[in-house]
């Protein structure tokens, strides 16, 4: 199926702040904020696929790697959702700036590559794997 939304994650220990962009080009809007829970993201990823008129594969998600880990990325792969998790070095910024990106307007900090182009993931581990 072809990309029609594109969904940026800034998932923190009690909330995830949620960021929708569609394949046309438009400026990637603020949608809102989740518990930080997977349960959360898992419901609210339901109403916002109501709310867009789209089917899980019929979009992609994407969030920068951190302290949170990979257990969201595992749990919404097994869902059925195309998600990656972005490595830190490819989000953009100026050298040497740091920025508490929550009161930025949303989009300012998109992946390099996203959506459209090459980007860099970092690989989720799988659950039954010996390294976890």
């Amino acid at each position: 199926m072809k990309i029609k939304l594109h969904i940026g994650l800034d998932v923190h220990k009690n909330s995830i702040v949620v960021a929708t962009a569609s394949e046309d080009g438009s400026p990637p809007q603020h949608y809102g904020k989740w518990g930080g829970s997977t349960l959360c993201s898992q419901r609210g990823l339901v109403k916002l696929c109501k709310k867009f008129g789209v089917e899980k594969d019929e979009i992609r998600i994407a969030y920068e790697a951190g302290p949170t880990g990979f257990v969201l990325v595992r749990r919404l792969l097994q869902l059925g959702y195309d998600c990656i998790v972005v490595a830190p070095s490819e989000v953009p910024g100026k050298a040497g700036e740091r920025v508490k990106t929550d009161s930025r307007p949303k989009g300012d900090r998109q992946p390099k590559g996203c959506p459209k182009g090459e980007r860099s993931e970092a690989t989720a581990t799988p659950v039954n794997s010996p390294a976890c």
